[in-house]
């Protein structure tokens, strides 16, 4: 910039916490899915359809919509 310091290195600096959370959550969604997947794997039947039925349910409902719901004060 106009001062002499160094722009890119200053903008890694400030990523490193977004790239850190982001690392985490996808880490935690992994996680998460592979636990519901055996799950639903090792218990057929009723809970392999609930299990299936409340994935249904979630990945139907637009995200940008619960988004703005529970940001808006």
């Amino acid at each position: 910039d106009y001062l002499g310091r160094d722009v890119l290195s200053r903008l890694v600096y400030g990523a490193q916490l977004t790239l850190g959370l982001a690392l985490a959550a996808t880490l935690l969604a992994e996680f998460a899915g592979a636990v519901v997947g055996i799950v639903a794997a090792a218990f057929r039947g009723y809970i392999d359809a609930l299990l299936s039925r409340t994935n249904d349910m979630f990945l139907s409902l637009p995200s940008i919509m619960l988004h703005i719901h529970f940001t808006s004060g």
